[in-house]
């Protein structure tokens, strides 16, 4: 797993500067935070490109026992008894800080899950996606500008 990635401003798929379905890494190269997470750890471009989030890379049958693929989402994703990966809680709270637009609050995944709180603003959620990968020991580096304002 990696300890330190970089998100790209312009090219982040938020929905306030994007009008994409959310996906890893979308048709104009713009990626989610898991996607650029994704891309820095080395996986590969046409294993994350129109893919819905971590787990949904596994469903694909060459992908389904990669080791090396697991290794790299690290705790992102989890096995369950079947054998199969799974989103983590944490990928899915990251997943929904990353998709919820501004003013409105997001959905915080755990063993209960609860409301998280409204996302104020884009510096806001930068926050609270910086404090998710922390929790993953996890650091989170910005660069660039917005393509909107936030």
């Amino acid at each position: 797993m990696l300890k330190e990635f970089t998100i790209n401003r312009p090219t982040w798929l938020i929905p306030e500067q994007h009008f994409e379905d959310s996906c890893l890494l979308s048709e104009y190269g713009n990626t989610c935070c898991l996607g650029a997470y994704g891309l820095q750890a080395r996986i590969k471009r046409d294993v994350l490109f129109r893919v819905g989030s971590p787990e949904d890379v596994f469903s694909f049958s060459t992908n389904r026992a990669s080791k090396s693929l697991a290794e790299k989402f690290g705790l992102l994703v989890t096995k369950d008894d079947d054998g199969y990966f799974n989103n983590s809680f944490a990928t899915k709270t990251l997943m929904s800080i990353n998709d919820t637009y501004v003013g409105e609050k997001f959905t915080r995944f755990g063993k209960t899950n609860r409301e998280g709180a409204r996302i104020k603003n884009l510096a806001h959620r930068e926050k609270l996606i910086t404090a998710e990968f922390a929790k993953l020991h996890v650091k989170v580096n910005f660069v660039g500008e917005y393509k909107i304002n936030g």
